[in-house]
């Protein structure tokens, strides 16, 4: 018998259902901690940029909302 059929001969089928919702949502989990860490160092580039602005036109939008911020201001998110 291989390891995968005795596990599964250990549980009854409301733990095997439970096991399986549980291993979703470890997936679901582990891209949104995926996607969390590989969204940082990007920021963090566009932070460090001078005048985000004229290199993005596309978020002049979002910093007018903001109040047009300057560098410093918007890198300290105050």
């Amino acid at each position: 018998m291989t390891l995968a059929g005795k596990t599964r001969s250990l549980l009854t089928a409301g733990e095997r259902r439970g096991a399986f919702w549980l291993l979703c949502l470890m997936l679901v989990g582990m891209l949104l901690e995926m996607l969390g860490i590989g969204l940082v160092i990007p920021v963090v580039a566009v932070m460090m940029q001078d005048d985000m602005a004229a290199r993005y036109p596309a978020a002049q939008p979002m910093l007018e909302w903001l109040g047009n911020p300057g560098h410093a201001r918007l890198v300290a998110g105050a």
